[in-house]
């Protein structure tokens, strides 16, 4: 048997189902994948999710390996955010 693109708890599922479960912040997760697949734009989909769910930014703690995957998620976070305000912000969102 060919492993799923897309699993949920082991069964497969299509591409939005994954994506609706996986950027849920209410649900623990663990995503496995190779470079480029989207890792990031997923930790930084559930970190806006929480936010826009109510969650208080310190209330967030977002871990990775390196010093420059954390810059990318940063500008990822700050670059949908700003975005989001319509390019209007006081100094660093």
């Amino acid at each position: 048997m060919r492993d799923a693109a897309y699993a949920i708890d082991g069964a497969a599922v299509d591409r939005d189902a994954f994506y609706a479960a996986a950027c849920d912040p209410a649900r623990s997760v663990v995503v496995e994948a190779c470079a480029g697949a989207g890792k990031t734009w997923m930790l930084v989909s559930r970190i806006v999710r929480a936010l826009l769910a109510g969650a208080e930014p310190q209330q967030i703690l977002a871990i990775t390996f390196t010093r420059r995957a954390a810059g990318e998620m940063r500008a990822r976070l700050d670059e949908w955010l700003r975005q989001w305000a319509g390019g209007t912000h006081a100094g660093r969102v």
